[in-house]
C-alpha cells in the first residue's frame, strides 16, 4: 500500500535534501521488462537505413581516436590491426590502454609484450589477464606490470584448473604496485584464488582500489591492506565467511572518503556475516545487493561509525540489526528494505519478513540517522511519514 506524499510546508524537509525511504516487496520478484529496448533497436535500424556509409570512415579518423579504438581489444588483435596499412603501422604503440592476455600464451608472445612495453613512452591503463595457478604466468605478470608502470592497473587473475579447492590456486602470492600507480582494480574468477599481499612503492600513493573478486572475506582480510592515501574503495561480488564479517576501518585506510559495497553475499544462511564501517573521513557510503542474489542475503548486523558521512544509500535485502553510532550532516539518504516471503536455497527454511518487522528496522535506522537529519526541521515521527511501500 502506497502512502500519499505530505504537502510542502514547515514540516517538510528542506529543499535540496534527498530523502528516499521505502520497502520493496518486489525485490524478491522477477526483473521488470524493458519494452523500450525493442524500440531503440527499431529506431537504430531506421537511422542506419537513412544515412548509409560512403567509403572507409575509420581510416579518416585522427591518430588519437584510432589509438583509443585499439585500446578496446587485446594486444594480439591490436598488433594485427596495425599491420593492415602503412598509416596504421605501430599504431598499437600509441593506444593509451593496453590489454595483455597471458593465459595459454607461449614464451614468444610474452617476450613480444615486454618489447612493446619497452618501446612505449607511457601507458595510461594496463590490464593483465593471467593464470593464477601457473607460476610462470605469475612471474610474467610481475614483469609486465613493472615495465608498464601505469597510473591505472587492472589485474585479472583466472584459474585454469576449475577443480581446485578454495585457496588452492598456487597458495599465497603477492602483487607489487609500481610507483606511478594511483588506481588499482583486482579481479579474481574463482574462490581457489587467494587475496594477494599487496606491496610496492605505489601502495603509499594509491588513491583508488576496487576489489571485484570471488573471495571469502573475514574480519582480518581488509585489515591487512594498509593504504595510507586511499580515498575510494569498492568491494563487489565477495562472500562473508560463516560467523565472520567484513570490517573497513580508519586504522588501515585513514583517508578513505568513498565506499561502495555491492553484491556481498553470505557463506552460510544459518550463520550470517556482518559488516562494520568505522571510518573517520568517510563522506559517501553506497551499499546495494541486486536481484536475484538479494533474496538470499541476510546480514547478522551492520554497524556504522562515520562522523563525516553526508551521502548514504543502503539498498540491501535484510539485516537482523543495524546500528548507526555517528553520522555527519546528511544531504542525501536512500534506504530500501525488503519484506515478504524470501526465496530459499534447499535445504534452507522458508523465511517471511513481515511489514511490521521491516517498519521496526526502518525506525531503528532512522533513529540512528536522526542526528544527521535534524537540520531538516522535522521530528522523528514525521520522518516515518515519508516511508513508502513500493
Amino acid at each position: 500500500m502506497a502512502q500519499s506524499r505530505p504537502e510542502a510546508g514547515k514540516n517538510a524537509p528542506h529543499e535540496g535534501t534527498c530523502l528516499l525511504l521505502g520497502y520493496r516487496p518486489d525485490l524478491f520478484g522477477e526483473y521488470p521488462r524493458h519494452d523500450a529496448v525493442g524500440k531503440l533497436d527499431q529506431d537504430g535500424r531506421a537511422q542506419a537505413a537513412v544515412g548509409p556509409w560512403h567509403g572507409d570512415l575509420i581510416r579518416k579518423l585522427p591518430d588519437d581516436i584510432l589509438g583509443c579504438i585499439l585500446s578496446l581489444v587485446g594486444y594480439k588483435y591490436a598488433v594485427r590491426a596495425s599491420a593492415t596499412c602503412r598509416r596504421w603501422k605501430d599504431m598499437h604503440l600509441q593506444a593509451p590502454h593496453v590489454w595483455l592476455y597471458t593465459v595459454s600464451r607461449g614464451a614468444g608472445a610474452t617476450h613480444s609484450m615486454e618489447r612493446m612495453l619497452r618501446r612505449r613512452r607511457r601507458v595510461q591503463r594496463l590490464r593483465v589477464v593471467y593464470g593464477a595457478d601457473v607460476p610462470a604466468q605469475r612471474e610474467c605478470m610481475a614483469r609486465l606490470i613493472e615495465l608498464a608502470d601505469a597510473p591505472a592497473l587492472e589485474v585479472c587473475a583466472e584459474c585454469t584448473d576449475k577443480g581446485l579447492p578454495e585457496g588452492g590456486a598456487g597458495g599465497a602470492w603477492s602483487l607489487e604496485v609500481p610507483p606511478s600507480t594511483a588506481e588499482l582494480t583486482l579481479w579474481t574468477s574463482d574462490f581457489a584464488i587467494r587475496l594477494p599481499t599487496i606491496h610496492g612503492a605505489g601502495v603509499s600513493s594509491l588513491k583508488t582500489f576496487a576489489l571485484e573478486a570471488r573471495l571469502t572475506l573475514r574480519w582480518d582480510t581488509l585489515a591487512g591492506l594498509g593504504f595510507p592515501s586511499l580515498e575510494d574503495l569498492s568491494i563487489a561480488d565477495c562472500t562473508l565467511a560463516a560467523g565472520s564479517g567484513m570490517a573497513v576501518s580508519s586504522a588501515a585506510m585513514p583517508r578513505l572518503k568513498h565506499l561502495r559495497v555491492t553484491n556481498v553475499t553470505v557463506d552460510d544462511a544459518g550463520r550470517p556475516g556482518s559488516i562494520t564501517v568505522d571510518a573517520d573521513e568517510l563522506t559517501t557510503l553506497h551499499m546495494s545487493t541486486p536481484y536475484p542474489r538479494a533474496g538470499h542475503i541476510v546480514y547478522s548486523s551492520v554497524h556504522l561509525r562515520t562522523p563525516k558521512l553526508r551521502v548514504l544509500s543502503c539498498r540491501v535485502c535484510w539485516a537482523c540489526e543495524v546500528r548507526v553510532h555517528s553520522v555527519g550532516r546528511l544531504s542525501s539518504v536512500a534506504v530500501e528494505l525488503a519484506y515478504g516471503e524470501m526465496p530459499r536455497i534447499i535445504p534452507e527454511k522458508i523465511r517471511t519478513i513481515t511489514k511490521e518487522e521491516a517498519h521496526g528496522l526502518m525506525r531503528s535506522i532512522l533513529a540512528g540517522l536522526w542526528p544527521g537529519l535534524r537540520h531538516q526541521g522535522v521530528a522523528l515521527k514525521q520522518l516515518l511519514g515519508y516511508v513508502y511501500y513500493y
